[in-house]
Parts: C-alpha cells; sequence; structure tokens
C-alpha cells in the first residue's frame, strides 16, 4: 500500500527509507508513522494492542494450545471479528501474552470484547487425556489504540475489560463477552 495522506514535514505522515532524510523533525511533533498499511484505499491501518493476563487457578492446566478469536465493539460503532495471530498459539495460565492487530477501521475504545476459545491437542504439550482441562481462563484483557495521539488520548481510550471479579473461564469451543467493569484488576509480571 501507500502512505495514508504524505505531505510537508511534520504534517502529515512520516517516510521510510532514502527520503527520510528530507522528514526530519523539526518541530518535534507527533506524526504518525505507518510500518503496515492495507492494499486499498485509504491504506490505513489502525493500530491495536491486545495484552491478556491468564489466571492460573488451581483447576487450570499449566499450558494450553489453541485458537483465540475476538470480536471486538469498539465506542464508534464498528464490530470487527479476528483471530489472533499465531494460531495454534500456545498460552500459559498466570502468564500476560500480548498481540499488535492492524485493523482496517478505528474502533475507538473497546466496549465490549467477545472471546472464543478452541483448545488444540499437540504432542508439545500434556493435555491429551481426556481428564485434561481445556478451559482458558482470563483475569483481564487490555486493549489499546496506538495510533492515537497525543498520548493522554491512547491512554483515554484504553480499556481494561474482564468477566468477573476474578477470572473468566471460556471452555474449549465456547466463548465469554468481557466488558469494562470497575472491579477489573490489572497485573503485571
Amino acid at each position: 500500500g501507500m502512505c495514508y495522506v504524505c505531505g510537508e514535514p511534520n504534517v502529515h505522515c512520516v517516510y521510510l527509507g532514502i527520503l527520510a532524510d528530507d522528514f526530519l523533525s523539526q518541530h518535534r511533533d507527533r506524526v504518525p508513522f505507518f510500518l503496515s498499511t492495507a492494499a486499498a484505499a485509504p491504506y490505513r491501518v489502525y493500530v491495536y494492542r491486545v495484552w491478556l493476563n491468564l489466571a492460573h487457578p488451581e483447576e487450570a492446566e499449566d499450558c494450553l494450545e489453541g485458537e483465540l478469536t475476538l470480536t471486538m465493539k469498539g465506542a464508534n460503532n464498528i464490530t470487527i471479528t479476528t483471530i489472533l495471530p499465531g494460531s495454534p498459539v500456545r498460552l500459559s495460565h498466570g502468564q500476560p501474552r500480548g498481540w499488535v492487530l492492524g485493523l482496517k477501521e478505528d474502533l475507538g475504545a473497546v466496549e465490549m470484547l467477545i472471546v472464543k476459545w478452541t483448545h488444540q491437542a499437540s504432542i508439545f504439550n500434556n493435555c491429551g487425556h481426556k481428564d485434561c482441562n481445556t478451559n482458558l481462563y482470563i483475569q483481564t484483557i487490555k486493549v489499546t489504540p496506538i495510533d492515537y495521539l497525543p498520548q493522554s488520548e491512547q491512554v483515554r481510550e484504553t480499556r481494561l475489560l474482564c468477566g468477573g471479579l476474578y477470572n473468566t473461564a471460556v471452555p474449549s469451543g465456547g466463548q465469554a463477552i468481557l466488558v469494562p467493569q470497575d472491579s477489573c484488576q490489572e497485573w503485571s509480571v
């Protein structure tokens, strides 16, 4: 694709490669920087960081592999469904995992998230026996629209979503709905 809208230095997006020297920062203003563009006009890709914090209750397996599908409904009244890259993904309960997603539409702040989980047995995990707990336990999911500038707007549009006070169990082949709540507790490693 091509850059979204190019123009005077520090006004639209910045150039990469040999032309980058012509667009040195003169006023130290922040401008959009598109590492990824769409193939069709208007070329813009809206970048979101999705940070998954997994809980580790006693009944949870240490590691699971499978496919995670997210359906995100944003404040701009747009809903997008996407399969997280790297499928099947290997997830460790009690650990965080993050992805950067390029979406073709601006969701705004994410107001609701539907998580679909499908466990996939693998020779690399010990979850092939019939008593294996294939539930995925989610504590929170944090969604940040990376493109929003200034950074204060990015912080304002970031949402921490959860399904309950402690964790939400998503059964294999099932789904769970997460929404922003005051009871969502963020943690970091």
